[in-house]
């Protein structure tokens, strides 16, 4: 999934949906109260009025916003603000992220590292939002007659209150995007079958990974001559009730060559 990190006042931000997170008190994030004060306390009224129980995971979708940039309005509940920690946040993401894939839309906007967490900055709560969309638009239809059709979300905008932050937000953001995409291909390698995600299959994947790594990434397999050598004897006896020859596989990243491009721990 794409992405870009923008600093512009929300209420202009020309888009085919906003998802904003909302506590299920009166008071609004910094980003929201901005768009609200330019709907006529369109947000405010709809929770004031029960309209939009801003539970933690809900969600509202209008498909009209007077009076702001954007086309829709998708509202994300935060539940309690006192019990708004990483788990609730992040439970938040998944839901705005699920209903953002279910619409007929290549791009949305997201304001979301306005909400306040403990130790955590923009370039954590950026790399979390991409996690998530990268998550949400996995598919697996590798056996299906008829797959689903894909997802035409494309790209997500992060929209921040403090430029000083963009940079950071874009740091995270990459991150998020690599991470959630090595989610997906795990996840895809353990909904295969028994049959095809073989030892030698998994072997196949992470040489081919180590070939496209540029160097930083080396994969050694081990067959089951070199394990015996080991007396990796209880490995061995797993994969003699197989038809498919036991394998171990070694990976080794390299990281960069220079300390100071090292990648961060997270």
């Amino acid at each position: 999934m794409e992405f870009s990190v923008h600093t512009a006042n929300p209420a202009k931000a020309e888009t085919a949906c906003l998802a904003v997170p909302v506590f299920n008190d009166s008071e609004l994030l910094p980003a929201v109260a901005k768009l609200d004060d330019a709907s006529e306390r369109l947000i405010s009224q709809l929770v004031e009025s029960g309209d939009f129980d801003a539970a933690l995971g809900s969600t509202l979708m209008l498909p009209f916003a007077p009076g702001l940039g954007t086309e829709r309005l998708l509202l994300v509940g935060l539940g309690a603000r006192e019990k708004c920690k990483d788990a609730a946040f992040l439970k938040a993401l998944d839901a705005a992220a699920s209903a953002l894939i279910k619409l007929p839309i290549d791009e949305a906007c997201l304001a979301f590292t306005d909400v306040p967490l403990e130790g955590r900055d923009s370039a954590w709560k950026a790399r979390k939002i991409m996690e998530a969309g990268e998550r949400a638009l996995y598919r697996f239809d590798t056996f299906k007659s008829q797959p689903a059709p894909p997802s035409s979300l494309q790209r997500f905008t992060l929209l921040l209150s403090d430029s000083d932050e963009a940079e950071q937000a874009r740091e995270g953001a990459h991150i998020g995007v690599a991470i959630g995409q090595g989610i997906n291909a795990a996840r895809t390698l353990g909904n295969l079958p028994g049959n095809v995600c073989t030892p030698r299959y998994l072997a196949e994947q992470a040489e081919k990974l180590a070939a496209g790594s540029e160097g930083r990434l080396t994969t050694e397999i081990l067959d089951e001559d070199d394990l015996e050598t080991l007396g990796a004897h209880s490995l061995l006896s797993v994969g003699r009730g197989s038809r498919e020859p036991s394998r171990l596989i070694v990976m080794r990243y390299q990281g960069a060559e220079d300390a100071a491009d090292a990648p961060m721990c997270w």
